[in-house]
């Protein structure tokens, strides 16, 4: 397997091993800490506070359906979330400005949303350390409907893959793969198949979310709704609801992405408090050309924009 090149004797593998068993020291640090006050503080204020500490829902959830799980396991899910939602969403939002900077009317459209949808709560109470998220995100369904779409135009993760394993075997489109066999999933070219999304190269976000009846906010689209009001949006818009069934961003199966809640929420709330303050305009000229790097992709070069309040 490629992985084996990290066990190589080289610097930069060296520098890479200090790295994660530094991060690793740190989170079961932060584990037992946790455990200790979980312990002494679970009916007392300070241990309330604690019950929005994703690490003490995490731990809870342990508690209740995983007790069979190791410290090592859950350190390695705690840095799969941490990874999750740090590059592969940051490289998302930044493709997801980039993109909405060419779209005028849905940008226009998104800072309605996101204003009239947070403001009916305060996001947070800053005196108050058990505060949360004032608003309820899937209210947010053009926001979420334009991070599917970044997502399926620029997946962070262009490609998967399973493995058949030995004695066994699949069967597709009439051709039988046995195993031991690996099986690489293109995630970019899937979601950009026009069998699969009509118009796959236009940035339509309008084909997640559409106006309600009433045109006062945006409704998630499901190809199992039969509705007048959709109907008549499928022919405005002229694309079909989207199919979710070949949007594999964050992969799917048994093994799909562990943070992907986790990154759709965190994605969606940065998103709509970004746009409903600051303005993104792209510079002239710029192109977009995506850049692989390892198992994930992101803008080459960077992605210049000017920043404007709005």
């Amino acid at each position: 397997p490629w992985n084996q090149f990290f066990y190589v004797p080289t610097v930069s593998n060296f520098k890479r091993h200090r790295a994660i068993s530094s991060l690793r020291s740190t989170i079961k640090f932060h584990i037992q800490e946790k455990k200790r006050e979980k312990k002494d503080n679970d009916n007392s204020v300070k241990g309330t506070k604690s019950r929005n500490c994703m690490l003490y829902n995490l731990m809870q959830a342990q508690d209740r359906d995983l007790e069979g799980m190791s410290e090592d396991d859950f350190v390695g899910s705690m840095l799969t979330l941490l990874n999750a939602g740090y590059e592969t969403t940051s490289t998302t939002l930044s493709y997801a400005l980039y993109l909405i900077s060419t779209r005028p009317d849905i940008e226009q459209y998104l800072v309605e949303e996101a204003r009239r949808v947070m403001s009916s709560k305060s996001l947070l109470d800053e005196k108050d350390d058990n505060s949360t998220v004032g608003f309820d995100v899937s209210d947010l369904n053009l926001c979420n409907a334009v991070i599917y779409e970044t997502l399926r135009l620029y997946p962070v993760a262009y490609q998967t893959a399973r493995t058949i394993p030995k004695g066994s075997s699949i069967e597709l489109k009439g051709i039988e793969i046995s195993g031991p066999t690996i099986i690489r999933i293109p995630i970019y070219a899937i979601q950009r198949d026009e069998d699969n999304f009509p118009q796959p190269e236009e940035f339509l976000p309008e084909r997640w979310a559409r106006k309600s009846s009433n045109n006062s906010e945006w409704v998630p689209r499901f190809s199992t709704d039969e509705s007048v009001e959709e109907k008549a949006w499928a022919s405005l818009i002229g694309v079909p609801p989207a199919n979710r069934n070949a949007f594999y961003a964050f992969s799917s199966g048994a093994r799909s992405c562990v943070g992907k809640k986790f990154a759709e929420q965190e994605a969606v709330i940065i998103l709509a408090n970004l746009i409903s303050q600051l303005k993104f305009e792209v510079e002239k000229d710029y192109v977009c050309i995506p850049y692989r790097s390892g198992v994930v992709q992101s803008p080459k070069n960077g992605l210049p924009m000017n920043i404007s309040v709005r």
